[in-house]
């Protein structure tokens, strides 16, 4: 009788193909994380296009780890365990594009995940972005 080793299940077959990466996992973490908007976010591959022109694969890790509510930075770099001026830079890169709102109050800096509509507006106004959109 052989070993399941040997007779390469599913299973093992499993373990030894662990290390093959998912590409698209951040975008599809992403969607999944924006689908908790009101508006939502379809689960389709034009819309996984649309976040990969929007974001590279670690901003998208950072975005979907942003809360959909205004929080205070200090407390998500800490969440993060990121130093807060990194966050920051990372925050203020993001802010610029309109794919996370950043709001100073008080002295406190407040940042929140921009809407999915937000974000898909965006894409279709940048220059030279238009042209690659699947949809268009």
């Amino acid at each position: 009788m052989r070993s399941c080793k040997e007779s390469g299940t599913g299973q093992e077959r499993k373990k030894k193909l662990g290390h093959i990466h998912n590409p698209d996992r951040e975008y599809q973490l992403l969607q999944k994380r924006l689908d908790h908007c009101i508006e939502g976010a379809p689960d389709s591959p034009v819309f996984i296009k649309i976040l990969k022109m929007l974001f590279s694969s670690a901003e998208a890790d950072l975005a979907r780890q942003i809360p959909l509510r205004p929080s205070l930075l200090g407390k998500l770099a800490k969440k993060l365990g990121l130093p807060q001026d990194e966050l920051s830079d990372k925050i203020s890169q993001l802010a610029a594009r309109g794919l996370v709102f950043d709001v100073e109050h008080k002295g406190q800096r407040y940042v929140a995940l921009a809407p999915v509509v937000n974000r898909c507006l965006r894409a279709i106004t940048l220059p030279g972005l238009r042209c690659m959109l699947p949809i268009m």
